[in-house]
């Protein structure tokens, strides 16, 4: 379902919640308008509550194929040294010359 759908959607629940609201407020309350002013508000209660648990439930099947392809590219990569490492190197390289040249070393 696109973002416009849900948009449209949830514009609809919420017009229709106030709606309700209004006519509850300002006319008079038979029993039968408190029945329906209850069961709309236990389903506008559901709707955003289903809402929420289906898109966090896509999230995480969404989060769940990007970690296998980062998985996968991972794989690919056997055998390369990761540039971060050679960083390391490099910077364990410089704080032994460092070290020599100020005297704490001497090799």
């Amino acid at each position: 379902m696109g973002k416009y759908q849900e948009g449209v959607q949830t514009t609809f629940v919420v017009l229709a919640t106030v709606i309700t609201l209004y006519f509850q407020f300002t006319a008079d309350r038979s029993i039968q308008s408190v029945a329906f002013f209850g069961i709309l508000i236990t389903l506008v209660i559901f709707y955003f509550g289903y809402s929420y648990v289906r898109d966090k439930f896509s999230r995480i099947e969404i989060n769940a194929v990007k970690i296998k392809n980062i998985e996968e590219r991972i794989n690919k990569r056997k055998g390369q040294l990761d540039p971060q490492i050679i960083i390391i190197i490099f910077i364990l390289i410089v704080l032994l010359l460092y070290l020599r040249s100020i005297g704490f070393l001497k090799f």
